[in-house]
């Protein structure tokens, strides 16, 4: 993960939920990826679009 997509799970999700068990972390960080993952379309050689 690049320097910017970290920023972004600590602003949108770390630094905004208290995760109760260790569980819950595993899968707030589960859903964030497929959230992240399905609004940023990748080209070839890991370029953004969108």
């Amino acid at each position: 993960m690049r320097e910017t997509g970290i920023r972004t799970l600590k602003e949108q999700l770390l630094w905004v939920t208290h995760f109760a068990a260790i569980e819950d972390l595993r899968q707030g960080l589960a859903d964030f990826a497929g959230r992240h993952n399905a609004i940023w379309l990748r080209q070839p050689g890991n370029m953004r679009v969108g």
